[in-house]
């Protein structure tokens, strides 16, 4: 019994010794073909069912043949668009395939997609608006200096406290029209606000002659109305400005419109070595130290060690 027993466990470690094994390996391959199709606008000299097919190429372990239609594919023949498809030229396969045509152009640069969304342009029928003064429904009357007809809804849409100042004024017995009377702002920074409010841009105007002056008056009437963009786009063009003889200007700017990072930056200015003596010196530092009088302490911490 002994003997026979062994006999059988011997059998079945054979038995166990003929187990095989396989592995499943997952690899990507890759490949690229350069088709140029010469003369390929459409023409009436060839028939609308006129087709061709490239040479077989190998892309992937894998025979192919590109097919090209001059007037599309199949029997829905036009002349605005080509057609062309990727053709498997040998046995059936079942691997997943995932293939991509690229469009170049003479130089060998890949073309735009055919559809190509504009970008927006609300901007520039907004400052049609404007320019033309069209259903204009509010004047807006500047100290009794200069006034601007200027459409109500967009204006209240933009800032709040222009929807304020609309909804309290009365409307003129004739006409309908609402008048709203702004004072303490020049005309040309209240045509530059209105350019924005009606474009989201700056006008070029800011960025020429007086760049800081425009710009605080500017950011001061960007504060009053509540537009807070406009109100950031003149504190970064400020910051990049800042010298010794317009700090003291442009920082009590910055104090009374709450700019932080813009007072910071005139402090820093400011502590720089030799920069206090030399902004002592100039028309602004007397209004500056009347109107900021903490900048000095500021100033006198970081020279702290």
């Amino acid at each position: 019994m002994a003997s026979a027993a062994a006999s059988m466990l011997s059998a079945a470690g054979r038995r166990l010794s003929r187990l095989s094994a396989s592995t499943i390996l997952w690899r990507e391959v890759r490949g690229q073909h350069k088709l140029t199709i010469d003369g390929c606008v459409p023409s009436t000299k060839i028939p609308k069912d006129w087709s061709a097919t490239s040479r077989t190429f190998e892309a992937g372990g894998y025979d192919w043949q590109i097919k090209y239609e001059p007037y599309g594919y199949g029997n829905s023949w036009s002349d605005k668009y080509i057609s062309v498809e990727l053709v498997y030229g040998g046995k059936k396969h079942t691997d997943p395939l995932h293939f991509t045509f690229s469009l170049l152009d003479n130089a060998g640069k890949p073309v735009p997609s055919v559809v190509v969304v504009s970008p927006p342009d609300l901007h520039e029928h907004l400052g049609y608006l404007l320019r033309k003064k069209q259903a204009t429904d509010v004047t807006i009357d500047l100290g009794g200096e200069t006034t601007y007809d200027v459409h109500g809804w967009l204006l209240a849409a933009r800032s709040p406290a222009f929807e304020a100042e609309l909804v309290a004024a009365t409307k003129a017995k004739s006409g309908g029209r609402r008048r709203v009377e702004i004072k303490g702002i020049e005309p040309v920074v209240f045509e530059a606000m209105l350019h924005f409010v009606y474009t989201d841009e700056l006008p070029e105007m800011v960025k020429e002659g007086d760049a800081v002056e425009m710009a605080k008056g500017l950011l001061a009437a960007a504060h009053r109305f509540d537009l807070e963009r406009l109100k950031m786009m003149c504190e970064e063009m400020l910051c990049g400005r800042i010298d010794v003889n317009n700090v003291a200007g442009i920082l009590v700017v910055a104090e009374e419109c709450g700019c932080r990072e813009l007072k910071e930056a005139c402090v820093e200015f400011i502590a720089a070595p030799g920069n206090l003596k030399a902004v002592m010196e100039t028309e602004g530092y007397e209004k500056m130290k009347a109107k900021c009088p903490t900048v000095l302490v500021e100033y006198f911490m970081k020279q702290l060690p």
